[in-house]
């Protein structure tokens, strides 16, 4: 993962046996339960102009499908994070916060 906003850059490799017929990428928000078991959603971060791009699978192109998109919604069913339909070249997405449509990136954004 690179935030080419900070300059950051993190990788990391875990071992897993799969039939490798998948790829996920996902955001999360805490489940919050309080002291008396009330649970709740907790506050997802400021994902404004969070994009994925480049993705690969086993060291090809990732080949993304509209279709597999998932929607990430509250207990009420209030859209939360929504990502975009592929890119052009199906090797990334846009996620957008709180709302329930997402605009799909134009094309690929050159490494920085």
């Amino acid at each position: 993962m690179r935030n080419q906003t900070r300059g950051w850059t993190w990788t990391m490799r875990t071992p897993y046996s799969s039939s490798m017929d998948t790829a996920e990428w996902i955001e999360e928000t805490p489940v919050v339960i309080d002291n008396s078991g009330h649970v709740s959603v907790g506050p997802l971060p400021n994902l404004s102009g969070a994009a994925f791009d480049l993705a690969t699978t086993n060291g090809a192109p990732a080949g993304l499908k509209a279709s597999e998109e998932i929607q990430l919604v509250d207990f009420n069913g209030t859209p939360l994070a929504t990502p975009s339909a592929p890119d052009p070249d199906a090797a990334g997405f846009n996620a957008c916060p709180y709302a329930s449509s997402c605009a799909a990136p134009a094309g690929s954004q050159p490494l920085t």
